[in-house]
């Protein structure tokens, strides 16, 4: 089965970030990586395209644990993969999406979006989890 994975990994940044932090728990970094994809979600579910609701019907998030690192993965197309590659690569001036707004690269833009803000982005959420962990 076909999927678009998104891995962030070997960002300079963001090892600094991650250095000049306090030390978070697994669980914590596990949480701070769930708020990423939450967000790069929220973005793509705004950008995917919508005729029957099948192709934004299929996302889905998961965050996989490891003991060295934590990974987040979204993928759109479960069974039709083959067809959300092909709509998230056809750039085409051609093709009239129904739906304002969304068209190819769904998840490749609000990824690559987070990417630039991500050191600054992961650093929020730490100080989010930290103080969860302060206060409870």
């Amino acid at each position: 089965m076909a999927k678009a994975e998104v891995k962030f990994e070997g960002l300079d940044s963001l090892k600094r970030t991650f250095a000049d932090a306090p030390r978070l728990t697994h669980q914590e970094a596990s949480q701070v990586m769930m708020l990423v994809v939450q967000r790069v979600s929220r973005e793509s579910s705004r950008l995917v395209p919508v005729k029957t609701g099948t192709l934004k019907g299929s996302k889905r998030e998961q965050i996989t644990n490891r003991p060295q690192e934590v990974e987040g993965t979204i993928t759109y197309g479960g069974a039709a993969a083959p067809y959300a590659a092909v709509v998230h690569e056809r750039m085409s001036d051609q093709i009239k999406y129904t739906t304002p707004g969304t068209g190819p690269k769904y998840l490749e833009i609000p990824t690559m979006q987070m990417a630039e803000e991500l050191p600054q982005r992961v650093a929020f959420y730490q100080r989010r989890v930290l103080k969860a962990r302060n206060s409870g």
